[in-house]
C-alpha cells in the first residue's frame, strides 16, 4: 500500500496526547434506533465518599476518584422496559460496584465497606516480608492471582511489582515546576517537557535494580491459600539480601477486571438489554449485539485532529471498523501522562507505561489495541505489548500469550510512527533553527537573540521563541490478519488521509 505522510506545518503537535493516538470512541447513539429503542447512560461516581456508613468509604480526608477516570455504561433497551426509578437503581448499582473494585485495587488509601475495614491492595503491600497471610474478598483474590500468573507468563514485559517506581512517576507527572529550558522547549514544540533530577534518576536505577526480574523471583513472591482466600506477600531476595521496599500496582489490570465483572453482573441480572461499558477508552466492552441487529461502528480518533492544531483541515476519524455482536476492545497508550526530557542534546519521551527492565517507557509503539473478549486479560496484553521494542518481538509475545491462554480469535492493532519505511522517533534536529546545543533560539525582551542553554535566564526575560518543530512521518497501523479486512480508512472531511494499514505478516 502506498504510504501517506503528514504534511509539514508550523506549530505541530500542540498539547499532544501522543499515546491517545487511537483513542477509541464508539459512535452509536439513540439516533441510530427507532423511537421505541432508547439508550440510558450510567456514569461512575465523581469521588468516593469519606467517613463511615454504608457502601464503600475512604477512611481519610483525601479525594479518591474511581480509577482516576470517568467510566460510562450505555444501556440499549426498548422504551418503557424500565421505569425511571429502576434506571436510577441501575446507576446506583453501577456506581457502587465501580467504587468497590477501585477500593480493592487501590494501593494508596484504606477503605471500609458497610463500616467494616476492607483488606485491599494497600493492606497487602504493607504486609510485605512479614510472612503474614492477609484474608481478602474473593474478587481481590482472583484479581491478584490471575495478574500474578500473567506476570510470570509475559517474559518479564508485564510486572505488577512497580509500585515504588510508579510513586516516582506520579509525583513527576503532577509537578508543575519547570525550568526555563523546559518551558522554552514546550513553546517551540508544543509538547510537554520536564526533567528528572539527578536524585530522581538515581532512585529509578535503585528501584529497578531491586525489582524481581527472573521467573524464580516471581514464583516465590506471592503465596495463595485457595481455601481461605488468603494472600501472603513474601520477601524478595536479590544478590543474597532482602529487598527492603517492594510494592504491587494493579493499574495495568484492575480496570479491565472491573469492566469484565461489571459486564458479567449486568448481563446476568438484566438479560433483555445490550450494554457498552467504556472505561476511560482503555477498555470498551459490549455484552451483546445491538438490539437493531446492526454492527457496532468503532472509529479511531485521528490524533492530529485531537491535538486541535487545525481541526478544519484534518479529519476527526481516519480508521474505523464494524463489529457485529458482543466484543471487547482494550487499548494501552500514554494518554495525558507523559513528558519529553532534554537529554544529550536531544529529546526522549517518558511515559507512564514503564518498562520493568529499563525503568523508563520504551516508546516504540504509540498504541496497542487488542480485540479479546475478556477485558481483564486484554488489559494486561496491551500493557505488555507496549513494552516491546520491535514488531517482531510484539508478534512473538502476542502469539505466545495466545497459546498460553488458549485464545484463537484475537485481533491486534499496533500503531507506529514511520518515515521512508523505517521506524521514526521525534528529534530536536527537526527544529527549523537551533543553536549548537540543539536547543531553540529565542529573542529576549531587550531585542537580543539568545543562543545559550537557558540556565542563566528566567523565562520572563524571553519575548519570543524563534524555533519551531517540523515533522514528516506516517502512522502505520499494523493489523493482525483476522482483523485486517474489517478495518478501513475513512475520510469524513474529504481531506488528506494520514493512515497506512499494514497486514501483520506481509
Amino acid at each position: 500500500m502506498k504510504q501517506i505522510t503528514f504534511m509539514k506545518y508550523n506549530n505541530f503537535m500542540k498539547k499532544i496526547k501522543v499515546s491517545l493516538l487511537l483513542s477509541i470512541i464508539l459512535l452509536t447513539s439513540c439516533d441510530s434506533f427507532s423511537k421505541k429503542e432508547v439508550v440510558t447512560t450510567l456514569k461512575s461516581s465523581y469521588m468516593i465518599s469519606q467517613g463511615s456508613g454504608k457502601g464503600v468509604r475512604i477512611t481519610t480526608d483525601d479525594i479518591s476518584v474511581p480509577f482516576n477516570t470517568v467510566i460510562l455504561g450505555s444501556i440499549y433497551h426498548y422504551q418503557n422496559t424500565y421505569s425511571n426509578s429502576k434506571l436510577k437503581e441501575m446507576e446506583k448499582e453501577f456506581q457502587d460496584k465501580i467504587n468497590y473494585y477501585h477500593a480493592l485495587a487501590d494501593r494508596h488509601y484504606f477503605y471500609t465497606i458497610d463500616g467494616e475495614k476492607l483488606n485491599n491492595l494497600k493492606v497487602i503491600n504493607e504486609s510485605y516480608g512479614k510472612n503474614t497471610p492477609i484474608k481478602v474478598d474473593p474478587e481481590l483474590f482472583q484479581l491478584l492471582k490471575e495478574t500474578y500468573s500473567f506476570n510470570i507468563n509475559s517474559n518479564g514485559l508485564f510486572n505488577m511489582f512497580l509500585g515504588e517506581l510508579n510513586d516516582i512517576y506520579e509525583k513527576k507527572f503532577n509537578c508543575q515546576e519547570l525550568s526555563t529550558r523546559d518551558k522554552v522547549l514546550q513553546e517551540a514544540t508544543n509538547l510537554k517537557f520536564n526533567t528528572f533530577s539527578k536524585e530522581e534518576k538515581e532512585k529509578i536505577l535503585d528501584v529497578v535494580s531491586n525489582l524481581p526480574t527472573e521467573k524464580k523471583d516471581f514464583e516465590s513472591l506471592l503465596s495463595f491459600d485457595d481455601k481461605n482466600y488468603e494472600v501472603t506477600f513474601n520477601s524478595l531476595i536479590k544478590n543474597g539480601k532482602k529487598v527492603e521496599r517492594l510494592s504491587m500496582s494493579l493499574a495495568a489490570s484492575a480496570k479491565g477486571f472491573a469492566t469484565e465483572k461489571m459486564s458479567e453482573y449486568f448481563s446476568s441480572k438484566y438479560q433483555d438489554i445490550c450494554m457498552i461499558i467504556n472505561s476511560g477508552s482503555s477498555s470498551i466492552k459490549g455484552n451483546a449485539k445491538r438490539i437493531d441487529n446492526k454492527p457496532w461502528n468503532i472509529r479511531y480518533v485521528n490524533p492530529i485532529f485531537k491535538e486541535k492544531i487545525n481541526p478544519n483541515t484534518y479529519n476527526e476519524y481516519e480508521v474505523s471498523l464494524d463489529y457485529s455482536g458482543g466484543f471487547n476492545l482494550s487499548t494501552s497508550a500514554d494518554y495525558e501522562k507523559y513528558f519529553y526530557e532534554y537529554e544529550n542534546g536531544d529529546m526522549t519521551k517518558k511515559g507512564h507505561i514503564i518498562s520493568p527492565i529499563k525503568g523508563y517507557s520504551e516508546n516504540y509503539f504509540e498504541q496497542a489495541s487488542v480485540f479479546l473478549n475478556d477485558a481483564f486479560l486484554a488489559d494486561m496484553y496491551t500493557t505488555a505489548l507496549l513494552n516491546t521494542t520491535s514488531l517482531t518481538q510484539a508478534e512473538n509475545l502476542f502469539n505466545s500469550l495466545n497459546t498460553i491462554y488458549k485464545q484463537n480469535d484475537v485481533g491486534l492493532i499496533l500503531v507506529e510512527k514511520r518515515k521512508n519505511g523505517l521506524h521514526y522517533s521525534r528529534s530536536l534536529s527537526n527544529l527549523d533553527i537551533k543553536n549548537e546545543d540543539n536547543l531553540p533560539i529565542s529573542k529576549l525582551e531587550n531585542g537580543e537573540e539568545y543562543h545559550g542553554n537557558y540556565a542563566d535566564i528566567d523565562f520572563n526575560q524571553i519575548k519570543t521563541i524563534e524555533s519551531k518543530l517540523y515533522e514528516e512521518y506516517t502512522l502505520s497501523y499494523h493489523i493482525s490478519p483476522n482483523l485486517f479486512n474489517k478495518v478501513k480508512v475513512i475520510s469524513p472531511l474529504k481531506e488528506k488521509q494520514i493512515a497506512e494499514l499494514v497486514n501483520i505478516g506481509d
